[in-house]
This record gives structure tokens, C-alpha cells and sequence, in this order.
């Protein structure tokens, strides 16, 4: 009775005056939040609160509920995020799309510290990339022509080796 009358004064708020369907419309919020819950439990008082509340505040959603636009079993099953009004939706949308690039901006910085280290950044169309300096590019090519002469001077010596074995 009391979610009842919690449900029908949020669901009042705006200026429908048809009290009787209001009402009609409050014990089908509160016998879909029964079943939902399956009895009256602490799960049950917090989602009565959380529904009168955004009835109260949303009034867009209190219409979408007294037009039965929005059935009672659908909004006994909403998140807290689907009853919010469509400025606070925005905000949040807003808010996670700022932590987003926060997160990317802090990956760049990263690339940005290896840049300072010896590397350098190129643009492309997946953001930054670290490229390594041509600097250093031509020390890896050198290093690695080394090695590949040094191997072509031991597989020398090695066959001289062998020959000299032979002979003997």
C-alpha cells in the first residue's frame, strides 16, 4: 500500500488529472515490481525508491509510463541509467566520451615520453605511432651488416680449415 501511494503520488507529479488511471497504472508498476523482486525485500524498497524518484524528477518518463508507452514490466527491468532524464543521459554520455580521449591522450603521452627517449612519432589514421629515427636506423643496418660479415669471414676461415685438413 505504501509503494502504492509512492508510485501514485510520482506518477501524479505532472498535470494528468486522471487520478483513476494513474492509480490503475501504480498497482500494475507495483504488482510488476512484486513479481520482479518475487516479495517485498530490500531489493524491492531501493527499486521503489529509485522508480519514485525518476517518476518524479523524469517527466518525460512519467509520460511514457501514464501513455503506456512504456509497459510496467519494462520499467520495474530498467537500469537506474534508462530512468534518467535525457540531459543527465547526455551528460554521462559526454562524461564517458571525455575518459575515453583522457585515456587515449595518456597513451599518446606515453609515445611521447618514447619519443623523447630516441624515437620519433608519425601520424597516421590510428593516431600516433612511434617510428624510429632514420638515425637509428642506419646504426641497426650497419650493426647487422657487421654481423653478416663477420659470419661470412668465420665460414671462410672454417672451409680454409678444411682444406688444409684435406691435404694433410
Amino acid at each position: 500500500d505504501k509503494v502504492h501511494k509512492l508510485l501514485t503520488d510520482a506518477l501524479s507529479s505532472g498535470e494528468n488529472s486522471n487520478r483513476q488511471r494513474i492509480r490503475s497504472i501504480a498497482e500494475e508498476v507495483e504488482a510488476s515490481l512484486y513479481d520482479s523482486c518475487k516479495g517485498v525485500n530490500e531489493q524491492y524498497k531501493k527499486k521503489a525508491q529509485t522508480l519514485k524518484f525518476n517518476l518524479s524528477t523524469n517527466e518525460e518518463l512519467r509520460e511514457q509510463v501514464v501513455e503506456r508507452s512504456i509497459l510496467a514490466s519494462n520499467l520495474v527491468n530498467m537500469s537506474t541509467a534508462d530512468l534518467a532524464r535525457q540531459d543527465l543521459k547526455k551528460r554521462r554520455v559526454t562524461a564517458a566520451e571525455e575518459s575515453l580521449k583522457e585515456i587515449v591522450n595518456n597513451e599518446e603521452v606515453q609515445k611521447m615520453k618514447q619519443a623523447a627517449e630516441g624515437l620519433s612519432m608519425r601520424k597516421t589514421d590510428q593516431g600516433l605511432v612511434v617510428a624510429q629515427l632514420q638515425e637509428k636506423e642506419r646504426e641497426d643496418e650497419a650493426r647487422r651488416k657487421d654481423e653478416e660479415e663477420k659470419a661470412f669471414k668465420r665460414k671462410k676461415e672454417e672451409e680454409e680449415v678444411k682444406k688444409k685438413k684435406e691435404k694433410e
